[in-house]
């Protein structure tokens, strides 16, 4: 059951972490192999959070961090960033590749 039908209904008992992490997880999988809503959803959950990341990164070049953020979600759309489904490490892994992305934006 998706994560948003446990809002809705207060008769229906509350995923455990773990059940959210596995299906961030799948989720995460989903928009690498080209699934766009799935794609959108992570841009629309986790923006804020990644473009904070990005701006620890540029701290000079604040400007710069949604840049990395549109870049991140570009690869992913495109399929030249590809995540390793199952290891439940789906918000580490895009904590990393948006400041790995933004700290190539230092000398751009």
């Amino acid at each position: 059951m998706p994560a948003s039908v446990y809002l809705l209904s207060k008769d229906v008992e509350r995923p455990s972490d773990v059940q959210l992490v596995d299906e961030l997880d799948v989720l995460l999988g989903r928009a690498c192999d080209g699934d766009r809503r799935a794609l959108f959803a992570i841009a629309v959950a986790f923006g804020p959070r990644l473009v904070a990341e990005a701006r620890e990164e540029l701290p000079e070049h604040e400007e710069r961090a949604a840049d990395a953020v549109v870049e991140f979600v570009n690869a992913i759309g495109s399929g030249s960033l590809l995540y390793t489904r199952g290891k439940r490490a789906a918000v580490p892994w895009m904590v990393r590749m948006v400041r790995r992305l933004a700290r190539r934006r230092r000398t751009t």
